[in-house]
């Protein structure tokens, strides 16, 4: 996790940003080239119990080092970790439940001294599988563990008495850059750099499965402009658009002017359409295109 403190002389807030992936890893760069950071990291290693005390003493010492006023600190902290995913079993949901409730439960009780904000990423895929025109009136429907769990951890945050204002963001099937160190890379730029290193991509749904793609550095800029505005609010964060698989299939062609081959992974089912309203977005929130998006990664490549 990264700790960040502004070295202008009138902020005194901090940030604790967990999590180094997709979202994590583009909330990073947005904030550090955009304002000047004092930056702090501290190692997390996810699942080991034995060393959440020592790691939550290092957070602790090190925000204090880096705060102005050492008798009240306010931290804004985000957090976009975790290692499951859509196809993780109840068992590997349950161990992160456990590790994230016993980090933050700690995190709190020996950081009296502070105020926190909190960002929570879950997920609307999760929550709303099999749903269409989706909006905020519209009633979860969980199938899988990974939608299990982020239903107890948006509970677990909302009943944390300790927590000042929550801010939940529920994305949609974010995509970014081509990152061989991500461990869960986005199925857009997976299909894009497969078609651009001749190899054939897995399908787990079918060619006409709908989802409504969101460019990360979108999801990461309307992040650090609530660091500035915050808000206790619950935000769905989903393209105005749905694609279909094949539909993006097409795009990627044109753009990367390779051919893009599927094989199909049958064991695995994900061919549900999760398709939401073409209002869902905040006003402020800034849409780039699956297009644009796909062209942004080809340039990054190409560069």
């Amino acid at each position: 996790m990264k700790i960040y403190r502004a070295s202008e002389d009138c902020s005194s807030s901090i940030i604790w940003l967990f999590g180094s992936g997709l979202i994590g890893g583009a909330i990073s760069n947005a904030l550090e080239s955009k304002f000047a950071y004092i930056k702090n990291e501290i190692e997390v290693t996810w699942g080991a119990y034995d060393q959440i005390n020592s790691t939550v003493k290092k957070i602790i010492e090190s925000t204090e080092s880096l705060s102005k006023n050492k008798d009240f600190i306010k931290v804004t902290i985000v957090w976009a970790a975790g290692s499951t995913g859509f196809y993780s079993t109840i068992r590997q949901t349950d161990n992160e439940y456990l590790f994230f409730q016993k980090m933050l439960d700690l995190l709190i009780i020996k950081s009296n001294t502070f105020l926190f904000n909190f960002i929570f990423f879950s997920s609307a895929g999760a929550l709303y599988e099999g749903k269409v025109d989706i909006d905020y009136n519209t009633d979860i429907c969980i199938k899988r563990p990974y939608g299990t769990l982020k239903f107890k951890q948006e509970e677990y945050l909302r009943h944390k008495k300790e927590i000042s204002s929550l801010l939940i963001l529920r994305p949609s099937s974010v995509y970014g850059f081509i990152d061989n160190k991500i461990a869960r890379s986005s199925l857009i730029s997976t299909v894009l750099y497969n078609a651009l290193s001749n190899r054939l991509s897995t399908l787990y749904g079918n060619l006409y499965t709908l989802r409504n793609y969101i460019w990360v550095e979108d999801v990461a800029n309307f992040v650090i402009k609530k660091f500035f505005h915050f808000e206790n609010e619950m935000y769905i964060l989903a393209g105005p658009k749905s694609h279909s698989i094949i539909e993006i299939k097409k795009e990627v062609e044109k753009v990367a002017k390779k051919k893009v081959y599927f094989k199909l992974n049958s064991l695995i089912e994900n061919e549900s359409d999760i398709v939401f309203a073409n209002n869902i977005l905040p006003l402020e929130y800034k849409n780039t295109t699956v297009s644009e998006g796909i062209q942004k990664i080809m340039q990054k490549w190409n560069y």
